[in-house]
């Protein structure tokens, strides 16, 4: 299975922020993939992993309202981003 991820809601303005948080799904064999927030620009990003522990904390790198997620295989779990 590939790396999924989908859009649950999106808060704001919260004054000139928004919030937007999701779910993602991480394949067998896949070690990530990217999440589209649906904000134009990701200021905070976190994950909270609902499968098990991983052994290496998810790392990722923020282009715009996207954001690329690099984790263990098998690994699924909740997210949430703050931006504009």
């Amino acid at each position: 299975m590939a790396f999924s991820s989908t859009i649950t809601d999106v808060y704001g303005p919260i004054g000139t922020l928004r919030f937007a948080y999701g779910t993602f799904t991480n394949g067998a064999l896949d070690s990530g993939g990217d999440i589209t927030t649906g904000l134009n620009k990701v200021f905070f990003f976190s994950v909270i992993p609902t499968s098990h522990i991983s052994s290496t904390a998810p790392k990722y790198s923020e282009s715009s309202g996207a954001v690329t997620l690099v984790c263990d295989n098998n690994l699924d779990g909740n997210w949430g981003a703050i931006g504009i």
